[in-house]
C-alpha cells in the first residue's frame, strides 16, 4: 500500500517537528514562503513558525488557474488537499503567490546556473520568495525546496523523476531526507 501524501497527516507532521525546528534555530525568519502541492511543508513549518511568532508571514506559491507547474496545486481550481483543509490552511496563510510555469522554470534554470539541481516546484519557490523580497523593507525570508511528494511516496516503485539529480528519498536513510532551506534578506 503506497501512502497518499495528500491527505497523510504525517506528512505536515514530520516539517512540524523536523524542518520548522531547524529553520527557527537558523534564520531570524519574517516571511516563510513554500509551494502549495501537498501542502505539509507549509502547514508543518508555518503552523511551527506561527507558534512561536505569531508576526511571521507565510506565503503559499501556486501555478495561475488553468495552468501547471509540475508539484504545485492551485485552490482556485477546486483540489484542496485533505492536509491543507485538517490542518486550516486558510487560516494559517497570509498570503499566496502565483507563479506561472515560464517564471518558475526561468528560475529553476537560475538555480542550474549555481550548480542546484531543482524541480519546476523549487523555481516557483525561489520566485515568489523574490518577490517577497521586493515587496518588504526588511526581513528574513525562507523557502524550501521540497522533495516531490509523489517520488516520496513510491520508494523504489513505479517511475523515478527524471529532474532529480541527487539521490531519491529511498536511497537516503531517514536522518539525510532533508530538504533544503535557502534564506533572502531584501535588498
Amino acid at each position: 500500500m503506497v501512502p497518499v501524501p495528500y491527505g497523510n497527516l504525517a506528512n505536515p507532521k514530520a516539517h512540524y517537528e523536523g524542518t520548522g525546528p531547524e529553520i527557527w534555530r537558523t534564520a531570524e525568519v519574517t516571511h516563510f514562503v513554500s509551494g502549495l502541492g501537498t501542502s505539509g511543508t507549509l502547514m508543518g513549518v508555518g503552523r511551527f513558525l506561527k507558534e512561536r511568532n505569531p508576526a511571521i508571514q507565510v506565503w503559499a506559491v501556486e501555478p495561475p488557474a488553468g495552468e501547471m507547474v509540475d508539484g504545485l496545486k492551485s485552490l482556485d481550481e477546486g483540489f484542496i488537499p485533505p492536509v491543507f483543509t485538517e490542518s486550516n490552511g486558510f487560516d494559517l496563510l497570509d498570503r499566496k503567490k502565483v507563479i506561472g510555469p515560464e517564471e518558475s522554470i526561468v528560475w529553476t534554470r537560475r538555480l542550474i546556473e549555481v550548480g542546484v539541481f531543482a524541480g519546476i516546484s523549487t523555481g516557483a519557490a525561489l520566485a515568489a520568495a523574490v518577490k517577497c523580497a521586493g515587496e518588504i523593507d526588511e526581513g528574513v525570508i525562507v523557502t524550501i525546496a521540497a522533495t516531490a511528494g509523489g517520488s516520496t511516496c513510491r520508494r523504489g516503485r513505479g517511475r523515478r523523476r527524471s529532474t532529480r539529480s541527487s539521490p531519491g528519498p529511498s536511497e537516503l536513510s531517514t536522518s539525510e531526507r532533508r530538504p533544503t532551506v535557502g534564506a533572502v534578506r531584501p535588498a
